[in-house]
Parts: structure tokens; sequence; C-alpha cells
């Protein structure tokens, strides 16, 4: 059957709230938003992450759990969250780049070597093992190694220069913020999810994973980092930041979509509700 939205609304309570507790008759301290879930392949299927690491992402296999690397193919399950969890993320900004050789660069330098295969093979139409090359046959020689000579400086300059590079192409996604959470929070990481256009123009969507470390309350921590991602165009990409705690429960923040700060009735409905579903 499927869920309603207050069934899902009851399920992402329930792991941030006892409902035995009392509930304070101010403010509730309580987020809705929208959040998700990371679900990472592991023999052929997405699962869920039990719990994060430094060393990497552990899923359950059974009778133990499995360690991954945190460059392990994921995908973001969109969720309704509530939490009593928030991070304010501040000074927030991002930028794509290649941070290895990419596929033009790799292209061009093989097209060096393949002008390179030609000019010998032409060189050695022209000389003769045993016989010295008559005068025009020499001049026909120097220009064809000068000609290969200025070939390969222009493709090292073009490559230097960004000329080859497509408009819009990366392979990395450089990010930058301050994060300041309202209580500690163990072992946090992130998720960034972008979409982005193949060179033959197919449009695909990436998330990768990142490992951040302990939150302590209301201590700003500032972060730098880069993730790898695909290679592709990125000039028109959506970019969404995700974080969660060690056991991949989704923290709200001021980034979050749908961010709403719950009243105590409001929350008290929630509770209700999903008690009758």
């Amino acid at each position: 059957m499927k869920k309603t939205l207050i069934s899902i609304l009851f399920l992402c309570t329930i792991t941030t709230l006892s409902f035995g507790q009392d509930i304070p008759h101010s403010s509730s301290g309580y987020y809705r938003f929208f959040g998700g879930e990371v679900l990472v392949r592991f023999k052929g299927k997405a699962v869920p992450i039990e719990v994060a690491k430094e060393k990497g992402l552990f899923v359950n296999a059974g009778q133990r759990l499995k360690r991954l690397p945190w460059a392990t193919p994921s995908t973001i399950q969109p969720q309704v969250g509530i939490s009593d969890r928030f991070v304010s993320i501040q000074n927030y900004e991002y930028s794509y780049s290649y941070q290895s050789e990419s596929s033009w660069e790799i292209d061009a330098y093989n097209s060096v070597s393949t002008r390179q295969r030609s000019t010998n093979m032409a060189i050695g139409r022209l000389s003769t093992p045993g016989h010295t090359p008559s005068t025009s046959q020499s001049a026909q020689i120097n220009d064809l190694i000068n000609q290969q000579m200025e070939y390969e400086n222009s493709i090292d300059a073009s490559v230097t220069d960004g000329e080859l590079k497509p408009e819009g192409f990366a392979d990395s996604i450089q990010m930058r913020m301050t994060l300041t959470p309202n209580m500690d929070i163990p072992g946090a990481y992130c998720a960034v999810l972008s979409d982005y256009y193949s060179a033959n123009g197919e449009h695909f969507a990436v998330t990768q994973t990142k490992w951040i470390g302990d939150l302590l309350a209301n201590i700003p921590e500032e972060l730098a980092f880069s993730i790898k991602l695909k290679e592709g165009d990125y000039s028109k990409s959506r970019t969404h930041f995700y974080l969660f705690s060690e056991d991949g429960k989704p923290l709200a923040t001021n980034l979050s979509a749908g961010l709403k700060e719950l009243s105590v009735e409001e929350l008290r409905s929630i509770i209700e509700k999903s008690k009758r579903n």
C-alpha cells in the first residue's frame, strides 16, 4: 500500500522523538524539511547506510556490516524529515573545475602522437638508409620536423590556456562553508547531488558523499573540500547539499528545501495523526 505523507512523517519522527516524553508548552524546537536518505550500490542493489565512519560507509551485509569506500556510487532517496537537530550553514560557496587530466586533454595529446607517426612515415619515405638525402629532400625533412614541433607547441599552449576545454565541463566540485549546529553532531557527513550533461548531450545526476566529522554545539566549523565528480558539463547544474549524522539520519539546515520550524500545536498534531495511521 502506498504510504501517505503522514505515514512518512511518522517514520521520520520516531527516529528523533520519543512519544512518551512531555511536549514543551513553548516552541517545539523541531523542524520539518525535505531531506533524503543516502542509498549506496552494494551487490547490484541500492541499500541504506547503517553507520558512517571516517574510514568508510558501512552497510548491512547479513550477519555483519560491510565497509564501502566513500567513492561508492550513491543516490539520494527524497523524504520528509522531522528533527530537533539543526545546522546553520553560512558562507556557502561552490565552483566546478578540472582536478585531473581530462578526456579532452588526452584526446589532444593523442592527436600529437598520431601526427608524429605520420611525420615519421613521411620522413622515412624521403630518406633511405645508407644514402645521404638530397638538398631538396633535406629541406622537406626539415619542414616536416618544424611543422611537427609547431603543432606540438600549439597543442601545449591550447591545453595550458584551456582553449580546447568544452565550455562548462568539469570533473570536481570545490566547496566552502561554515557549519554551526545547535547541538553536538557525532560523525557528520554530507551528500552533494549535481546534475550534468555528457559530451553527447545526455542528462545525468550524480551523488557523492564526503566525511566531515564531529560537530560541536554552537561552535562554527569552517570547511573547504573538493569532491570528485563524473566528467561532464556542469554549466547548468543544480547542486543540492545534504547533511547527515553518522547513523544516516538527515539534519535540518537553513539550505533544506521546505524548512519550517514547527510550533507545539503543529508537532502535537503530527504525532496524533501518526498514531492514527
